[in-house]
């Protein structure tokens, strides 16, 4: 029964894992605040409100190409496509003018603006001096959302991130629990994030400011189930090593990406027949992700068991 619920486990994620149009790429960046901004609350308070933000092109989101999308207040940014949920930013966290907190007569705008030219523009999108309802005024959020027309990547900045909650940070498409339908959000150390497609997963603790998470796109010579047909990985389950057989082009070389996230294992393939070590590797289920000597990724799972 066990091996029935592991495998059967495997495969709900395995479906979920395969069709990811983003990954993950933490780095640094000075922060620096939009200028020559519009703002989009028409200079008026906010709390609980929803605009829509103008891209000034056409990008794809997922599995569908947009040109403006729904800014709401409290953080985030979303749309919908076919039954599913798109929340782009931070979520489960109530933003409200800073103003609130402040000074009533003089509003905290949230603004945006594009930038770069034709073919190479960015949108960016900043919340300025926002606070949190229900908490002091030491909880304050300073964070911009970027979007880039070229590559289709979205990015996050962050400056003062000061939260006694922890709010979900995330690009992710949502339908139903326990997994997102596609997209992840990051959790765990805030400098070296994993990442995870299972809901309401949060950092340990807010990321300093400086911090840029990167879900880059997955352009159309990622990672592609059909070039795995003609790779085979065996034993399955495996315990000690695995077998990589190539039935077509050249690989050159591996990475094992655990439930989490987090890269296990890499390596070079000399071999159109390669045998790998994994016996350091603890029990569970993985990701094995190929590169091809064109360029072209494929995966295929990989079960362990000692």
């Amino acid at each position: 029964m066990k091996n029935i619920l592991f495998i059967i486990l495997f495969h709900c994620f395995a479906l979920n894992f395969y069709g990811q149009t983003y990954t993950l790429s933490t780095s640094t960046q000075t922060y620096q605040e939009l200028s020559g901004a519009t703002d989009i609350t028409g200079g008026n308070l906010w709390d609980d409100d929803v605009w829509q933000l103008p891209f000034g092109f056409n990008m794809p989101i997922f599995n569908r190409n947009v040109s403006s999308i729904s800014l709401n207040s409290n953080g985030y940014l979303t749309d919908s496509v076919g039954g599913a949920e798109i929340t782009i930013g931070m979520s489960r966290i109530d933003l409200v003018d800073g103003a609130f907190m402040i000074n009533f007569n003089n509003p905290i705008p949230i603004t945006y603006r594009t930038t770069g030219t034709v073919g190479n523009q960015i949108c960016k999108v900043q919340w300025k001096q926002a606070n949190v309802w229900g908490q002091s005024t030491g909880d304050v959020v300073i964070y911009q959302i970027w979007f880039y027309e070229q590559s289709g990547n979205i990015e996050l900045h962050f400056d003062t991130l000061t939260l006694t909650n922890m709010p979900t940070i995330s690009v992710q498409k949502f339908s139903s629990p326990p997994l997102f339908d596609d997209g992840f959000a990051v959790k765990g150390d805030p400098a070296n994030p994993a990442t995870s497609t299972v809901i309401n997963q949060k950092l340990n603790a807010p990321p300093v400011s400086g911090t840029v998470y990167t879900f880059v796109r997955n352009s159309v010579t990622g990672y592609n189930q059909a070039e795995a047909n003609n790779i085979s990985v065996f034993p399955q389950p495996a315990q000690d090593y695995i077998i990589i057989e190539n039935k077509m082009e050249e690989l050159q070389a591996f990475e094992i990406i655990s439930l989490a996230g987090k890269q296990v294992a890499t390596g070079t393939i000399q071999n159109n027949k390669e045998r790998i070590d994994i016996s350091k590797l603890n029990q569970g289920l993985y990701i094995l992700n190929l590169s091809k000597s064109s360029g072209r990724k494929a995966s295929k799972k990989l079960i362990i068991r000692h």
